[in-house]
């Protein structure tokens, strides 16, 4: 993550490479939470390549958010956009430059430690601050759930999914956690009411 010598990297290969599309993307995505206007530049390139479009205008959609919110939030939004992608570790440093604007930011905090677990280190801590923060955001008790869950505590996974639905009972998918984590758990009978 040694993001300045990545971006030096990267410009000199797209200097030498200029339509090496997966560069261009890299490259707008290293310079999206700093340098709107020229990732946008870097990002239009590569979204004109069918295989980029859909990651590229991904990334172009949330930078719009700069033009809307507050720093904190903007790069909140972006960080979410690079969950969805699965780009951990673009979206750990732009987690961190949001809670760096604002550190009472429960999204980004809880999202940060869902990204840790996801690179294989231990994301509860940033979890649980996100949950003294907000303790009635059922996305912060989703995230809890897959975070037991990634480590094959199922009844810690089910209590934390459960608590989830609790809070948004509209939420059809939150329901269907819960069936999982009793699947998991064995409790077919009881999986099957929650899918119901």
């Amino acid at each position: 993550q040694d993001w300045e010598q990545a971006g030096q990297t990267l410009e000199q290969l797209v200097a030498l490479e200029p339509d090496d599309v997966q560069a261009l993307y890299w490259l707008g995505v290293l310079l999206a939470p700093q340098n709107q206007d020229f990732a946008a530049v870097y990002l239009n390139q590569a979204a004109a390549n069918p295989g980029w479009t859909v990651r590229a205008r991904t990334i172009l959609a949330a930078l719009e958010s700069y033009q809307q919110f507050s720093l904190t939030d903007a790069h909140t939004t972006l960080g979410l956009a690079l969950v969805n992608l699965s780009e951990w570790g673009f979206a750990e440093r732009v987690l961190e430059m949001a809670l760096q604007v604002n550190s009472v930011n429960p999204t980004a905090r809880g999202y940060l430690g869902y990204v840790r677990d996801q690179s294989g280190r231990d994301g509860l801590p940033d979890i649980e601050a996100a949950l003294a923060i907000s303790p009635n955001d059922p996305v912060l008790y989703y995230l809890l759930g897959q975070h037991w869950r990634q480590l094959s505590k199922q009844s810690e996974a089910h209590n934390a999914f459960l608590q989830a639905y609790w809070l948004a009972p509209e939420n059809p998918a939150l329901a269907a956690e819960v069936g999982i984590s009793l699947q998991n758990l064995s409790d077919l009978p009881g999986a099957e009411q929650w899918f119901k």
